[in-house]
């Protein structure tokens, strides 16, 4: 007889390795055969605690006592069919006990949901008062499956000791896979410590440190001073974009260099990046921290959700942003070295004395303004081609800035920036955004509080730009058919010069205009006015799509290495297919 070792379904895998791995060794298994591969590859591993119980209510009580003796948690696994119905009432009384249950209830693959599938049992919505946390591991067939089911398990298994702990649920697909293998792959961990084991919590790793900061809250004296202690003491950087509103010493702003198509910079090898923040204002870097240059993250929130924004992440640190920098800047042998600080700036200063000359674009408004940004305003830009545009560029120390990041929407930004302005009225609030961003949320324009600290400039390019670069699947797919439906071209007086001229006018603010580069020249002064002026301004710059897309090429374009070069002609001559299959061929 053939001895069943571990099954060679991964996702069946990935559980036992990391149910080893977070120390959950007990489990009371119930019979049945959508279940089986998991509690045979358990019984094979040798390292479980494994007891019996034929009927499921049952099962859910006595692993209820044995995790308040045991102090431990205890998984329960089941078949498909009405088994796990019966889990209910024990699961119940754990979540109102906090006691940390795993239920592992096996099912055939989702795509049997509603068709009438033998023993098949929805299990999409759990209801309340029953576990904590609720989870599907699906069939994994690829490396992007593998890496959701191991985030995915290890947020299950951190979740019941979480809190004070209590009953958690996967759901854990099978195929009924009768294949073996002698052993399993190492899977990746994650940890998460708070205040409370300070004593346990893992050393800096040696090499290269960076923080990388998402959109966030406005920065407080005492935050900057913790990170930029840190900083110091590890000889760390912080990455930022627009929406971080760090302005410490240590301050990197890397888009120039992370967006190059024919470079790669060395900057973004990291042995520990730290994650603060929310949602990324720049692809571009965030694109350059997602790849294998990175070697370990560690997440920095008070909400201590597993959020594994670039795949790497290994511990999450549920505190305060200062608790977390002063414990580390406290006990560290400070540096004060500041040469990866050093190695950054000059790599971004190389590039921005660099930048070619520019079409008359989004792009260009941003590097002729930005410079000329009066001291202490505040800055609110609309998404994609905007966003991106100003990201290219550094503002000045004392200009702060935000974008509705959030969703990435366009629906807001104009009320958001008015509401923004009414906090301050005595500091200067610019929006910038695009013409469909700006008409979506146009009665923003006219309402009663609009004050004289209010400024917005509207690139009008009759449509939605973004969609007619070079470089979106859109133009590439459709060219100039994207206007129609995908681009929305032609809208709101297909660029009318009279248009937001009149209707700005007749509510009260000062309108001005341009069309190329001497004509902004010409208003730029007065807009950027460092006063605050008698009424709200309005500046309309016509562009072309055209001039944006070359424009674009042009920024990510300044710099090309050999290797950098050699792989965009495979990926030009093969397509993204073909460099794929040849991944696949070359085992890599």
């Amino acid at each position: 007889m053939k001895e069943y070792k571990y099954s060679a379904e991964k996702n069946v895998q990935i559980l036992i390795d990391l149910l080893k791995k977070h120390n959950i060794r007990k489990c009371v298994c119930s019979p049945g055969a959508t279940n089986m591969n998991f509690v045979a590859s358990m019984q094979y591993d040798g390292n479980f605690e494994l007891y019996s119980a034929v009927d499921e209510r049952g099962a859910a009580y006595m692993a209820t006592g044995l995790a308040f003796e045991s102090g431990e948690p205890v998984v329960i696994t089941c078949t498909g069919a009405t088994a796990s119905r019966n889990y209910f009432p024990g699961l119940t009384e754990a979540f109102h006990r906090k006691l940390p249950i795993l239920a592992v209830t096996a099912t055939q693959d989702m795509v049997n949901r509603g068709n009438l599938s033998p023993q098949f049992i929805d299990r999409s919505e759990i209801g309340s008062e029953v576990v904590k946390l609720s989870v599907d591991l699906p069939w994994v067939d690829n490396a992007d499956d593998e890496w959701r089911a191991n985030l995915d398990v290890n947020r299950a298994l951190l979740e019941l000791r979480r809190h004070g702990g209590g009953p958690v649920h996967i759901n854990l697909t099978t195929h009924y896979n009768n294949d073996t293998v002698d052993t399993i792959p190492e899977q990746r961990v994650i940890r998460r410590y708070t205040m409370s084991d300070a004593e346990v919590w893992p050393e800096i790793p040696a090499g290269r440190i960076a923080i990388t900061v998402g959109a966030h809250k406005i920065w407080d004296e005492k935050l900057t001073q913790v990170v930029d202690e840190f900083c110091a003491a590890y000889d760390a950087v912080v990455f930022t974009d627009h929406s971080s509103g760090y302005h410490g010493k240590y301050k990197v702003h890397a888009t120039l260099p992370a967006s190059q198509e024919q470079y790669k910079s060395s900057i973004f090898d990291i042995d520990l990046l730290i994650h603060i923040g929310e949602h990324s204002g720049d692809y571009y870097v965030y694109d350059a921290l997602h790849g294998k240059n990175v070697k370990n993250v560690w997440r920095v929130s008070e909400d201590g959700e597993v959020r594994d924004t670039f795949h790497k992440l290994t511990n999450v640190f549920e505190m305060s942003e200062v608790a977390f920098f002063q414990h580390y800047a406290d006990k560290a042998e400070h540096k004060d070295k500041d040469s990866y600080y050093k190695t950054c700036r000059d790599e971004i200063e190389s590039f921005n004395a660099a930048v070619p000359e520019l079409a008359f674009s989004n792009i260009y408004l941003a590097h002729e303004i930005i410079p000329c940004l009066p001291e202490n305003s505040f800055v609110h830009f609309g998404v994609s081609n905007t966003m991106r545009s100003w990201t290219f560029f550094e503002l000045p120390e004392t200009v702060q800035s935000i974008a509705n990041i959030g969703c990435r929407g366009i629906d807001g930004s104009l009320s958001t920036v008015l509401g923004m302005s009414q906090a301050d009225r005595g500091k200067i609030h610019f929006a910038v955004l695009g013409d469909l961003t700006f008409f979506y949320n146009i009665n923003a324009l006219g309402n009663r509080h609009v004050s004289n600290n209010l400024r917005i400039l509207l690139v009008n390019n009759g449509r939605g730009t973004e969609f007619r670069i070079y470089q979106h699947r859109a133009q590439k797919l459709l060219g100039d058919n994207a206007d129609a439906y995908v681009a929305a071209k032609g809208h709101n007086g297909r660029k009318s010069q009279s248009l937001i001229k009149h209707f700005a006018q007749d509510l009260g603010y000062e309108y001005m205009t341009a069309s190329n580069k001497d004509e902004l020249q010409k208003v730029m002064k007065r807009f950027l006015s460092p006063e605050l002026t008698e009424c709200p301004m309005l500046l309309e710059v016509f562009t072309d799509s055209q001039d944006e897309s070359d424009a674009l090429y042009a920024i990510r374009n300044i710099r090309h290495d050999a290797k950098s070069v050699g792989k965009n002609m495979v990926r030009n001559v093969l397509g993204e297919k073909g460099v794929s299959a040849m991944k696949k061929f070359m085992g890599r």
